[in-house]
């Protein structure tokens, strides 16, 4: 029997089961019959769809629908706020069985799944910028080192599933943070308590190596603002918005402009990427400048936590950490933060003294997170712990224990 000939019913559940938007796509325009089918069902689809290739992400991705549904200028704008990160509370509570939650509706407005839709293809391409970029930066340091090539092909290899749902997942929560933080401007800090409260639950619900990922994203953007700035453009707005005091916060019309400045200059794109990957001489230099912009957002958690009623209650037992070769997965904790810690529970990497590791003029927390090491899989983590110029000589295993003081860990 030929695919067209199928019962509807089949042919709904084969069109659910596709594993992206592009076989969904594909799928339905092979006859006129599916593709019919399709548009009955469109909606449902695509969510179906989206939760597929978004998996655990996809409460994430809910997450970030509710918070930007947010008016700082409504005078219900806390018990909206209040009530859209306890919604993403509960979804993340549900974990894999995020998608049939009860919050979820049973047949979702196309509107609704459209904007889910559209943010999701603006987080995998800003996610497929970052890692393009951070691999070119390994792979420059990889050419420096004399080692085993080998060694070389494990470090450079194509991201995998998870590496890749790691970083969309972190610009999905760096994105919830921003759009916080962008209402407690927008109304003259009247919100400022509230967002700052509401940023250290949001910090409360995430591991410390997932804080730490998103962190290290930021850190990212702080960089590569300033490569973008230095290019032409043409809409004044835009230029203000990516290169102003505060156009951090502005991600949107910053992903615009990239986005733009690939698609109508390519040679451009391709030296801006190349720049990221060729920091000024010195890794030692470069990763003390990288720990400096983390700084910005260390001292925002901080700021968060002053905020909140209470601090949020330190990890519960187990208190050790055990990395399972094999088992990579987005929810579990990386390779690179167990062996980091030497596998025990690190409560917050952004209290790291560090002394030791500093005497031989290296920033170890600076070259970790310029190099992406929470959001790789174990084969790209251990190798790149082998590039001599990188890291091995500075980050061997329990390196960020070194130097701190033992009540900051569990």
């Amino acid at each position: 029997m030929l695919l067209h000939e199928l019962p509807a019913e089949v042919l709904l559940h084969i069109l659910a089961s596709a594993g992206s938007l592009s076989d969904l796509q594909a799928l339905a325009e092979t006859s006129r019959r599916i593709h019919s089918i399709f548009q009955l069902e469109q909606s449902s689809l695509v969510y179906q769809v989206l939760a597929n290739e978004l998996g655990p992400v996809l409460a994430d991705a809910l997450g970030l629908s509710y918070i930007q549904a947010l008016d700082a200028l409504s005078p219900t704008f806390v018990e909206q706020a209040e009530s859209a990160v306890s919604s993403y509370a509960q979804l993340l509570e549900a974990g894999g069985d995020v998608g049939s939650h009860p919050l979820l509706p049973r047949r979702p407005a196309w509107d609704s799944v459209l904007r889910l839709a559209r943010s999701f293809r603006a987080m995998a391409y800003m996610a497929s910028v970052y890692l393009t970029s951070t691999l070119r930066l390994i792979e420059r340091e990889t050419r420096q080192s004399r080692d085993d090539p080998e060694v070389a092909f494990r470090a450079l290899a194509r991201p995998s599933a998870t590496e890749r749902l790691r970083a969309v997942r972190a610009h999905y929560r760096l994105q919830m943070l921003l759009h916080l933080w962008e209402c407690a401007r927008a109304d003259d800090s009247r919100h400022l308590s509230t967002v700052n409260g509401l940023c250290a639950l949001l910090f409360a619900l995430w591991e410390p190596w997932e804080l730490q990922q998103v962190f290290g994203l930021g850190a990212f953007y702080m960089r590569l603002r300033p490569v973008v700035g230095r290019h032409p453009f043409q809409d004044q707005m835009v230029r203000r918005d990516v290169t102003g005091r505060e156009g951090f916060y502005c991600f949107d019309a910053f992903r615009t402009h990239i986005r733009f400045l690939r698609l109508t200059n390519e040679p451009v794109w391709q030296a801006t990427v190349a720049a990221m990957s060729n920091p000024p001489p010195g890794l030692e230099a470069t990763g003390q400048a990288e720990e400096g912009r983390l700084a910005w957002f260390r001292f925002k958690l901080y700021d968060c936590y002053g905020a909140a009623l209470h601090a949020p209650p330190p990890p519960e037992p187990p208190l050790s950490l055990r990395f399972t070769p094999g088992q990579e997965h987005v929810d579990n904790v990386p390779f690179a933060w167990v062996d980091a810690f030497d596998g025990r529970y690190g409560n917050n990497f952004w209290r790291l003294d560090g002394a030791p590791i500093r005497e031989k003029g290296v920033s170890a927390v600076g070259i970790w997170s310029l190099l992406g090491m929470v959001m790789w899989d174990a084969p790209r983590a251990e190798a790149l712990k082998e590039v001599s110029v990188a890291l091995s000589s500075h980050c061997a295993k329990g390196w960020a224990l070194l130097g701190t003081r033992n009540e900051h860990y569990y």
